[in-house]
């Protein structure tokens, strides 16, 4: 018999996966909420249950405006580059 067959017929087994399920959805609920906000245009964020009705990008181009994002990423990747290449220096004289 297979043990992933009989996990499966385990009441304490389905108990645990609902509970897994749910804590999920409410820890993964908050982050689908601020997708859909973000793309909400400003007459529609008074209405908090709403779909968009179309993808409003306004607030991205004012955020892409007011931080300098291409710079943010550069020395997000100079840092990564850095330390990655130190880091398999380092590693390959240890072993």
């Amino acid at each position: 018999m297979n043990t992933r067959s009989a996990k499966r017929k385990n009441p304490k087994g389905i108990t645990l996966e609902i509970i897994l399920i749910i804590a999920a959805f409410l820890f993964l609920y908050p982050i689908f909420y601020l997708i859909l906000t973000s793309f909400k245009s400003p007459a529609q964020i008074n209405q908090p249950l709403a779909m968009p009705d179309s993808l409003y990008w306004g607030h991205y181009e004012k955020a892409i405006e007011k931080v300098n994002v291409l710079l943010g990423l550069f020395n997000t990747s100079v840092i990564s580059v850095g330390s990655i290449g130190l880091l398999v220096i380092i590693s390959s004289m240890a072993g």
